[in-house]
């Protein structure tokens, strides 16, 4: 960071790139290899960011104050779990899958305060991108180094939100052999909604593979596909293109699975690996109905993409 550039300048300067999928594709996954890259700034796992897109506010502190109420275990992650709507597995880091992380409420706040300090109206975008600042100054990262903001809005609908706020922004989407990702996203939906108590439906759960991304092409937004099981054979040379991508350079911190520097083991605590494995990869059951209906999603994806 140049030292006559304001924080908010600076990070208005930065390539903006979004993570988002279609079920459950290795999204988190991929956000944790690039967690810890030095020209990065990113936030892990799925910071709740819905009430400062969908809210009026005008002042730092009232941007502030819906980001605290919208994320209340932000500052440590330990108190997080299965039954939290974006706990990202954040609650099961470290060795033993039992740790969290801890990060100072007035420091990121102060730092938060510092990049917005000069602004009478606080927009969506500062709003936003002050928060990954804040977090990098508490975290002590170089920001002389930065090049990139990795932003996981998680679903497309959110990431299309939040591209119509930032300027210059990029797209990574994670894509899974569709009758696997289904299946995990449907088995994972209803241990949850047993946990929580609540009732759980699968419908609507074909649809967004089914749209992919054609909302992303009609709206003009540059993206990369990557496919999760490519990851089990040739994850240097995925990583290298999307690193080519968006202009920084491969790194040996993309080889770990991590976030705060501590090993992460997977949002899905029936699972514990930091690689797809042919475990993770295995094809569900399935019969003829049902591979006829991936199979004409499979061929409308294919077809919108080029695949």
């Amino acid at each position: 960071m140049d030292k006559d550039l304001n924080p908010l300048d600076f990070m208005r300067s930065l390539q903006s790139v979004l993570l988002t999928h279609y079920q459950s594709s290795g999204i988190t996954y991929l956000h944790s290899l690039f967690d810890s890259h030095p020209e990065i700034i990113s936030i892990p796992g799925t910071p709740n960011l819905d009430h400062l897109m969908d809210q009026e506010y005008y002042t730092l502190q009232e941007a502030l104050d819906l980001f605290n109420k919208a994320n209340p275990k932000f500052f440590d992650t330990s108190k997080f779990s299965l039954l939290d709507m974006n706990s990202a597995g954040l609650y099961r880091l470290g060795e033993n899958a039992n740790e969290g992380f801890q990060l100072s409420k007035e420091k990121f706040e102060g730092y938060y305060k510092e990049c917005l300090k000069d602004q009478l109206q606080v927009s969506v975008s500062d709003a936003i991108l002050s928060l990954y600042y804040a977090y990098s100054r508490t975290r002590g990262e170089k920001l002389v180094d930065k090049k990139v903001v990795l932003l996981h809005p998680h679903d497309h609908l959110r990431a299309i939100k939040m591209s119509s706020f930032l300027p210059n922004v990029k797209c990574f989407i994670t894509h899974r052999e569709i009758s696997a990702a289904y299946y995990s996203r449907l088995n994972l939906t209803k241990n949850k909604n047993i946990l929580r108590s609540i009732f759980g439906s699968h419908v609507g759960l074909l649809s967004d593979p089914a749209k992919h991304v054609l909302p992303l092409v009609k709206r003009g937004i540059e993206f990369r596909i990557v496919r999760i099981e490519d990851f089990e054979k040739h994850s240097k040379y995925c990583l290298t293109q999307l690193c080519d991508f968006v202009g920084i350079s491969y790194q040996s911190s993309l080889e770990s699975s991590t976030f705060f520097g501590k090993k992460w083991n997977g949002a899905n605590p029936k699972f514990r690996h930091t690689k797809f494995t042919n475990e993770r990869l295995a094809l569900p059951k399935i019969t003829k109905r049902e591979n006829n209906i991936f199979y004409l999603i499979s061929k409308k994806f294919n077809t919108i993409t080029g695949h």
